[in-house]
C-alpha cells in the first residue's frame, strides 16, 4: 500500500509543477527487454490474456529476429495495470508490422502481420503475410495463414491493419508494403484457415502506416494508408474500393490515423506530409463529396512530422491528438470542431528518429488514453530502439465511465464486425473494475438488451452486431462495477443498425445468401442464434461439438429468424459449431460456450 500511495503521490506532485492541461509520466519498466535494434515497426494495444490489463504486442523492428538483438517472432508485453511490463517471444520470424483482432471468434486475441523476412518455418511466420491463432497465454500460437501471400508478393509488407471489409461477420486482412514494391494487398477470411485474395493496388511507394475507418457512415470499412498519391478508399462492403480524396492537397502522406474528432459519426483522417506542410485533420463531407480541413492550430508548416495519432489523453470526450517530430512528441487539445492547443510534451533518447506510435487504450486505469512511442537511441555500434509508454495520469476521485463508440452517428450494418469502445476510471484502492454491455434499439431509455456480461475493463469488444432488426435510435450501455459500486453511461446520440449480412445500405439485401450468427458470443447462458435463409427453402440447424457429435437440432421454414433460444441442448463450455442447411446451401459460424 505504501508503494501504491508512493507512486501516486508522486504522480501529483509532477502535475503540480507543470502549468499545463496534461502532464505526462512515463511508465516503462521492463520495456528494455529485450534489446532492439533500429528501423520501424508497429506496436499494438490490446488485453491479450484477457486479464483486464493492456498488453503490448509486436513483430519487431529491423533487429528482428536476431539480428543484432534479442528480439524475434510475436513479442507480447504484459501489462500489470500500473506502470511494469515483461515480454514473451515466440517464433523466429520479424520486422514488420502487425494487428490484433479475435480471427476465429473463438474469444481469444490473435495476431496478423506483414513482414520483410519470411524467416520463420513449419508455416509460422515463413511468408511475407501471416496470422497466428492464440489461446490467451501470448506463448502458443497456431498458424491461420493459408492462401496469404499468393499474388507475388516479392518485396517487404508491412502496416497491417484487420477490419470486416466484406460484413460477412469476420475479420479480414489489409497490409501495406514499404519502400516500393507490392502496394496495398487485402485478403479476405474465410474462417478456416484459409485467406482469399480480394483486391490490391500494386506497386508504388509507401510508408509505414494504414488504419481502417468509415468515412462515410454507410456501414462499409474503409482504408487511409502511406501509399504515395494514392491513399484513402471507401469500401462497398463487397471487398470493392473506390479512391476518394477530393479536398486534400496532391501531397504524398507519411503518417496517418483515423478517429472521429467532431463527432459525427464518421470517421476523420489526420496525416502528416512529405514535405513542409506540417500536420493536417480533414473530416469527410457527404454533400459536397468533399474532405474539409479543420486544423485549426496545428503545425502548418517547417518541422517535418514523422508520425501521428488521435487519443484521448485529457480526460474529455473530445479526441485530441500526438504527433511526433524526432526527438520531440506533442499533445495538441482537441475541442470537437477542428480547434486545437498544444499542451504537454516529451523528449526521447536522441537522436529519437521515428520507430512507431499507438494510441489505442488506457494502460493504468484512470480514464484516459496512453501513449505508446518507440524511437532510435544512438550510441555503440548500432543505434538502439527504445520503447516507452507516457500516461497523462490524473488519479481518479471516483469511478466513472464513458462510452468512446459507437456514440452518434454511425450506421453499423447487422451481422458485420464492429468494436464497442469505452474508458473507465478506476480508483487505485478499488481494485479491478467489471463490465457490462448493453444495446437500445429505442433510444437512451431502452429497454436494453444484454450484448455481453463481466467483461473485464480492457477499453474495447469485438461486437458481431446483432439487433432485434433495424433501428435509427439505438444507443450503447457500459455498466463498470468495482468493489466500491458501479456506474453507468450511455452514448451520446442515436446511432443506426441497418442492412443484412455481407452488404452496404444502398446495395440491398443478398436474397439468395444463407446466413447465421450466434449471440452474444462467448456466451454464459443460453445463446441465441439469428438466421436469413432463401425465401421459401426449408434449413435445418445443427450444434456439433468439436469431436462432430451432435448435441442438437432444430428445423425451419425459409426466411428470416431470430432470436431462437438454442434451449434443451448439451452446451458444456467449450467450442461448438453451429451449421444451417438448406438442400443446396450450407453456413457454418462457431459459438464459444463459458
Amino acid at each position: 500500500m505504501s508503494r501504491l500511495l508512493t507512486y501516486v503521490l508522486g504522480c501529483l506532485l509532477i502535475a503540480a509543477g507543470t502549468g499545463r492541461s496534461v502532464s505526462l509520466v512515463s511508465k516503462s519498466n521492463g520495456l528494455e527487454v529485450p534489446q532492439k535494434e533500429g528501423g520501424n515497426t508497429e506496436v499494438e494495444v490490446a488485453d491479450i490474456d484477457a486479464d483486464g490489463h493492456l498488453d503490448l504486442i509486436s513483430v519487431g523492428d529491423h533487429g528482428s529476429p536476431y539480428v543484432n538483438s534479442d528480439q524475434h517472432g510475436i513479442m507480447v508485453w504484459f501489462g500489470d495495470g500500473v506502470s511494469s511490463w515483461s515480454v514473451v517471444q515466440t517464433g523466429e520470424f520479424g520486422y514488420g508490422g502487425c494487428a490484433v483482432g479475435d480471427l476465429n471468434l473463438d474469444g481469444y486475441m490473435d495476431v496478423a502481420w506483414g513482414v520483410h523476412h519470411g524467416w520463420g518455418t513449419g508455416g509460422f511466420g515463413d511468408t511475407l503475410m501471416g496470422a497466428a491463432l492464440g489461446d490467451g497465454s501470448a506463448s502458443s500460437w497456431d498458424p491461420w495463414d493459408d492462401g496469404l501471400c499468393s499474388t507475388g508478393e516479392t518485396w517487404g509488407m508491412f502496416a497491417t491493419d484487420l477490419a470486416d471489409f466484406d460484413l460477412d461477420g469476420d475479420l479480414d486482412i489489409v497490409c501495406e508494403s514499404f519502400g516500393s514494391g507490392n502496394g496495398v494487398r487485402l485478403y479476405e477470411n474465410n474462417m478456416d484457415g484459409t485467406w482469399s485474395y480480394a483486391w490490391m493496388v500494386d506497386g508504388g511507394n509507401a510508408g509505414s502506416t494504414i488504419e481502417s475507418g468509415d468515412f462515410d457512415a454507410d456501414g462499409c470499412m474503409d482504408f487511409v494508408c502511406t501509399r504515395w498519391g494514392t491513399q484513402i478508399y471507401f469500401g462497398d462492403g463487397e471487398m470493392g474500393f473506390t479512391l476518394n480524396q477530393a479536398g486534400i492537397p496532391d501531397q504524398d502522406m507519411v503518417a496517418v490515423d483515423c478517429g472521429d474528432y467532431n463527432g459525427d459519426g464518421r470517421d476523420d483522417v489526420v496525416c502528416s506530409f512529405g514535405s513542409d506542410s506540417g500536420v493536417h485533420c480533414y473530416y469527410y463531407d457527404d454533400g459536397s463529396g468533399q474532405w474539409i480541413d479543420g486544423s485549426t492550430g496545428l503545425p502548418s508548416g517547417g518541422a517535418y512530422y514523422d508520425l501521428v495519432q488521435f487519443g484521448y489523453i485529457d480526460g474529455d470526450s473530445n479526441l485530441d491528438l500526438v504527433i511526433y517530430d524526432d526527438p520531440t512528441g506533442e499533445v495538441y487539445l482537441g475541442d470537437g470542431s477542428g480547434n486545437w492547443t498544444a499542451d504537454a510534451t516529451w523528449t526521447m533518447p536522441s537522436s529519437g528518429d521515428a520507430s512507431a506510435l499507438r494510441i489505442d487504450g488506457d494502460v493504468d486505469h484512470d480514464g484516459r488514453e496512453d501513449i505508446v512511442i518507440e524511437g532510435e537511441e544512438s550510441g555503440g555500434m548500432f543505434d538502439r530502439n527504445q520503447l516507452r509508454v507516457y500516461s497523462p495520469y490524473s488519479m481518479p476521485g471516483q469511478l466513472s465511465t464513458d462510452v468512446i463508440s459507437p456514440d452518434g452517428g454511425e450506421t453499423l450494418v447487422e451481422w458485420s464486425v464492429r468494436e464497442i469502445r469505452w474508458l473507465t476510471a478506476v480508483p487505485p484502492l478499488q481494485g479491478q473494475a467489471e463490465i457490462d454491455l448493453y444495446l437500445s434499439m429505442d433510444g437512451s431509455g431502452g429497454p436494453w438488451t444484454e450484448i455481453a456480461g463481466n467483461l473485464p475493463d480492457k477499453g474495447s469488444y469485438q461486437w458481431t452486431v446483432h439487433g432485434d432488426g433495424y433501428s435509427s435510435t439505438c444507443r450503447i450501455k457500459v455498466v463498470a462495477t468495482s468493489s466500491y459500486g458501479s456506474t453507468e453511461a450511455i452514448s451520446d446520440a442515436d446511432f443506426t443498425i441497418t442492412g443484412n449480412t455481407g452488404v452496404s445500405p444502398e446495395h440491398g439485401a443478398r436474397t439468395e445468401e444463407l446466413a447465421i450468427s450466434v449471440v452474444p458470443n462467448p456466451c454464459k447462458g443460453t445463446p441465441v442464434i439469428r438466421l436469413e435463409s432463401p425465401s421459401g427453402e426449408p434449413v435445418v440447424v445443427k450444434v456439433f461439438d468439436l469431436t462432430g457429435r451432435e448435441v442438437g437440432s432444430v428445423g425451419l421454414n425459409g426466411g428470416s429468424y431470430g432470436p431462437i433460444p438454442l434451449e434443451g441442448f448439451e452446451l458444456s463450455p467449450g467450442i461448438y459449431l453451429v451449421r444451417a442447411s438448406t438442400a443446396d446451401r450450407t453456413t457454418t459460424t462457431r459459438l464459444v460456450q463459458l
